[in-house]
């Protein structure tokens, strides 16, 4: 028995910069290249294949026409929902691959309110395969806390188990406040367990993260060196789908102002030979004057293309002024850490114990976004018919 895990595709992230955009795309495609020339009997995906539940148009045909090589190959591919995935509503772009016979999603459950059951799908290889799926802010910690385990865990052959969850013990230190799941939730006696949602690789306690499939930011992109998993007869083997090289410059910003952080940035630019790298500037401190937005990125970016870089990214992240240093706290909170604070300070009604779900689950149905080709008055049905249904009128 052979196959390939991966997860955290991202299709149709970097939305902002075509060239990075295309590249997530390249990134899923070599995966796949690399998963059929192994020879993989099948292939795992834990995750967030998609950035969103309602990827483009150029997104769908891309990753339809990739998906489309495995069933050629005859090579299955199983899934899980991740949190980008995830739509409270069911509306997701999984389920349409699924029906294409593309994918199969892994992660469907029997529930009620006290019990959540999952079913194996049973590969040709004789594999074992099922999971639960990723919701946004760890919803899914409900899922597990359901679960009824016997049965999973009596089951003989070779398991796997797939899931799209942070687990407690094994964050790394910088996400140590990030949504988990407890190591104890999860249901025992499995072969392997193919875990996604972390975007750091990890092989900690025998869960396997196998990392971001490509980087969704740009501190992640500082130390970008992707990898899948091929699983051979139990061994674990790390292949690399890393695309290109990046050079990272930074300067200190302490007691300068704007124009000097600039100036600094563009000759230490002028002194690399990208050739093709991605280049990321980076600069940290408190500025004497002025505002981290007065550094003119534009001419820096200028200097790097022109010095052979395909691509060029700022992270600014470190400097700030003493004005912006006051408000840094809160504005450096994202949507998503903002949306579990408003859920955390006002769902508590102890009353309804799914308030909080049933609110996180409403301000993610607002964030959706009009599609490219829709009208406003099919993007506003699309928009109540979420919100009724995660509602439940």
């Amino acid at each position: 028995m052979k196959f390939a895990h991966f997860s955290d595709v991202h299709l149709g992230s970097w939305s902002s910069s075509p060239e990075l955009r295309s590249m997530a795309v390249l990134a899923f495609e070599k995966a796949v290249d690399i998963s059929l020339s192994e020879k993989a009997d099948f292939i795992v995906i834990s995750g967030d294949l998609f950035d969103t539940p309602m990827p483009a148009y150029d997104i769908l045909a891309a990753s339809a026409r990739i998906l489309k090589k495995c069933h050629d190959a005859g090579v299955r591919v199983y899934v899980v929902p991740g949190s980008h995935d995830y739509s409270p509503s069911d509306k997701t772009f999984i389920t349409v691959m699924e029906n294409a016979g593309l994918l199969t999603n892994v992660a469907k459950p029997e529930e009620t309110e006290t019990s959540i059951k999952l079913h194996f799908t049973e590969d040709a290889s004789g594999a074992k395969i099922t999971g639960i799926m990723g919701k946004a802010g760890a919803l899914e910690r409900d899922y597990f806390r359901r679960l009824e385990r016997e049965e999973l865990e009596k089951q003989q052959g070779f398991k796997i188990f797939v899931f799209h969850s942070a687990i407690e013990e094994f964050r790394p230190k910088h996400l140590k406040d990030m949504a988990a799941v407890p190591l104890g939730m999860l249901p025992k006696n499995f072969d392997y367990y193919a875990a996604g949602h972390v975007h750091v690789p990890s092989e900690e306690g025998g869960i396997i993260f196998p990392g971001v499939l490509f980087p969704t930011e740009v501190p992640e992109m500082e130390s970008y060196d992707s990898a899948i998993r091929i699983v051979e007869d139990g061994k674990i083997r790390r292949v690399s789908v890393k695309l290109f090289e990046v050079e990272t410059i930074s300067t200190n910003a302490d007691a300068k102002n704007p124009s000097d952080v600039e100036k600094e940035l563009i000759a230490g630019v002028q002194q690399l030979e990208l050739n093709g790298k991605l280049l990321i500037v980076k600069a940290s401190g408190i500025l004497n004057a002025g505002n981290p937005s007065d550094i003119s990125f534009a001419a820096i970016k200028e200097a790097g293309i022109r010095k052979g870089a395909f691509s060029v990214k700022k992270n600014f992240m470190g400097i700030s002024s003493r004005e912006y240093e006051q408000n840094k706290e809160s504005s450096s909170l994202s949507i998503e850490a903002i949306e579990d604070k408003v859920a955390e300070e006002f769902c508590v009604t102890k009353t309804f114990p799914k308030e909080k779900e049933m609110a996180r689950n409403v301000m993610y149905s607002l964030n959706d976004e009009k599609q490219e080709g829709e009208t406003v008055h099919a993007f506003e049905e699309r928009v109540r018919e979420n919100m009724k249904r995660v509602l439940g009128l």
